[in-house]
């Protein structure tokens, strides 16, 4: 629950309707990711807006939201700028992987610097999924997860944040459950609740199976790597031509 105190400070300092400040405060949610809760974004809102919230929150709170503010800079930055941002910007990576291992045959390492530039593809479509989950079943309000998920999913997404949780040396992977499950649990969100997400799909004879042939070809290729494994030139282009496919159906209208 948002601190009552600082929502007040919000409310006077914006100058909204309670609506409108829950309004404004999803927005905000929405610029720094389904990761974090409502309540920290709410807080780094009102740090933008010249609030102390460190004279109303608990440390862990703050810990909290500073940790948000660090992981989530160049968008909470974006998020000031007097001009509407409309197109999103695009993470060019390093190519110069210099790595030296002398026990292994140098096909490895040239396999490595394959594989790095194939993994940002995988990484970026596994996860482009997990949005398009939460903002597609979002609408049935904070308990989705516990609505339309299946109870063995949950189940493993709890098993692995409770992992996490005794492991408090290492980072976690997020907040919300939905980081803590496979892409073939996504597909399985998916088509378990297909109604939710029919009208979003391409008009072809057969959608989900033209969805689910996607995550599954995807997922071969993303288990390869996983593995430590290097993919074929036609794999690796079929990773690419499926993000395409991925990106122009379901994320081009950002």
């Amino acid at each position: 629950m948002i601190n009552q105190e600082v929502l007040k400070l919000l409310k006077a300092k914006i100058g909204l309707s309670v609506p409108g400040l829950y309004a404004t405060i999803d927005r905000k949610k929405k610029q720094i990711g389904y990761a974090y809760s409502t309540e920290t974004a709410a807080y780094i809102l009102a740090s933008e807006n010249g609030i102390d919230i460190s004279k109303h929150l608990t440390g862990q709170e703050l810990a909290e939201v500073r940790e948000a503010m660090r992981s989530t800079q160049p968008l909470v930055q974006m998020s000031r700028a007097p001009i509407e941002i409309t197109k999103r910007p695009v993470v060019r990576l390093d190519n110069e992987v210099k790595i030296n291992c002398p026990n292994v045959p140098d096909s490895v390492l040239k396999d490595a610097k394959k594989m790095a530039s194939v993994y940002p593809y995988l990484y970026v479509f596994e996860n482009s999924i997990r949005y398009f989950i939460i903002e597609s079943l979002s609408k049935y309000g904070k308990d989705w997860w516990v609505s339309k998920v299946n109870v063995k999913i949950q189940q493993k997404a709890k098993d692995r944040q409770s992992k996490e949780g005794r492991n408090r040396w290492h980072g976690t992977r997020g907040e919300h459950p939905i980081f803590y499950v496979d892409i073939d649990d996504l597909q399985k969100i998916i088509t378990s609740n297909y109604e939710d997400f029919q009208d979003k799909l391409p008009d072809v004879d057969r959608p989900i199976e033209w969805l689910t042939n996607r995550i599954e070809e995807v997922e071969l290729s993303r288990n390869i790597i996983a593995h430590h494994n290097p993919l074929s030139d036609d794999d690796i282009d079929r990773v690419k031509m499926y993000f395409k496919d991925w990106i122009k159906q379901f994320a081009s209208d950002r």
